[in-house]
């Protein structure tokens, strides 16, 4: 981690600060906002989200509660259930020595539960008395358990379209909230998760409507706004114990700096405060009596 991140409010600022660095003598740090870092990110990350759109259309309502800090608590608590979920399939496979291997690293993120327990497998199969199509069973299941569980996609699916589990939440937290919202967030997600709408299907001709924009404008379907981009990211995080995803690169920073963080949602400052090691620098520039979230 040698870089310095800055994630600034607009472009103009973003221009400004990237003009005056030189004279500090400070080069080649990059400076973005947070919805083209997040978009980007997720981008690079998640290599089936890369033909996605972005999407500023999301609707008043949904968007306030992807924002929502219970978000926080709930993307925690579905990663862990979907780990939980592994113990019947990992036992039935491998039996008991396997299924206390499993077990035993439970507080690891899953992804890195997973191979060090195929790690132990690998060393451990004789003395555990697996060998053979046992051995061959007890591989599969962990292998399968790792492309389900570093899947960041099916849980952003899950988290935003389960009406029980939000409202739960929402109404453990004692949180406010219209009914009006909550069916807003379930009908847009619903939207969002699909594939995109694929142009090539329609003939050249129809591609545009009277007024000559594309028929995808303002289209949500299989579109990603910024807060999608955010729990997608920390979903990730917490799958694979740091800023990393299913494509195997990382993303990491010996320095984050945001400015007018108050605008930013508690989910995407926890995204950012992810970038950099364990009590590393973070940076916070922002007035708390404008603060749009708690």
């Amino acid at each position: 981690a040698k870089r310095m991140l800055i994630i600034t409010p607009g472009d103009a600022l973003r221009r400004y600060v990237a003009g005056i660095l030189p004279s500090l003598d400070v080069g080649g740090v990059p400076i973005r906002t947070f919805p083209a870092f997040a978009q980007e990110s997720v981008k690079r990350l998640v290599p089936a989200l890369k033909k996605r759109k972005p999407t500023d259309e999301t609707p008043m309502g949904a968007r306030r509660l992807k924002r929502h800090p219970v978000l926080l608590d709930l993307i925690a608590q579905l990663i862990r259930e979907e780990a939980r979920a592994w113990d019947a399939p990992i036992e039935q496979a491998g039996g008991p020595a396997v299924l206390r291997a499993w077990v035993s690293r439970r507080n690891l993120p899953p992804v890195v539960r997973v191979e060090r327990t195929l790690d132990w497998l690998t060393k451990n199969a004789e003395k555990a008395g697996l060998r053979g199509g046992s051995l061959v069973a007890a591989r599969k299941a962990l292998q399968q358990a790792r492309r389900e569980l570093g899947d960041p996609v099916e849980t952003w699916a899950e988290l935003l379209t389960d009406r029980g589990r939000l409202a739960a939440a929402l109404d453990a937290a004692k949180a406010p909230y219209y009914q009006w919202e909550l069916d807003q967030l379930i009908n847009t997600a619903s939207l969002q998760v699909e594939a995109p709408l694929n142009l090539q299907d329609y003939d050249p001709s129809h591609r545009e409507g009277v007024d000559g924009r594309a028929l995808d404008h303002g289209e949500l379907q299989g579109r990603l706004d910024v807060d999608d981009c955010a729990i997608l990211l920390r979903i990730c995080q917490l799958k694979y114990g740091a800023m990393t995803g299913p494509s195997g690169q990382r993303l990491r920073f010996g320095h984050v700096v945001v400015d007018e963080a108050q605008d930013l949602s508690p989910l995407s400052i926890q995204v950012l405060c992810g970038l950099v090691p364990e009590d590393g620098p973070v940076t916070l520039a922002g007035d708390t009596a404008q603060r749009l979230v708690m």
